[in-house]
């Protein structure tokens, strides 16, 4: 969706692609949301409802201020920077919460696995 999103929106017809850089932003923000995965389930399943509802809350605030700021300067376009601001205050949001509620930082054990992956295996002589 992000390197050729004219020939996938090709498939629904002519006239589609011309949806391509709104479908950029929206997966933009997927990403961003992808980054936070299952914080919001997790929240909800530790019997953290109301600061879940807090952040939907702000996140539909974000969304609506949003829309009506950015739809009548920038069409679809705003109106995708608009969803895709709101959906990734969303996940950084219920990232931020179940760090504070639960002592978890997704990204910081994502990273850390990553570097320990990274580092040469130690009393390996190569030979």
């Amino acid at each position: 969706m992000l390197l050729f999103p004219e020939r996938l929106l090709a498939v629904f017809g002519p006239g589609y692609s011309a949806g391509a850089t709104t479908l950029r932003i929206l997966a933009i923000g997927q990403l961003v949301a992808a980054c936070f995965a299952g914080m919001p389930d997790l929240l909800g399943m530790t019997a953290h409802l109301a600061a879940l509802r807090t952040i939907n809350f702000i996140s539909l605030g974000v969304l609506l201020v949003g829309l009506l700021v950015l739809v009548p300067t920038g069409g679809s376009m705003g109106a995708a920077v608009a969803t895709s601001l709101a959906i990734a205050f969303n996940a950084a949001a219920a990232g931020w919460a179940a760090h504070r509620l639960l002592g978890l930082f997704p990204l910081a054990t994502v990273w850390h696995g990553l570097l320990i992956r990274l580092r040469p295996a130690r009393g390996s002589s190569g030979s």
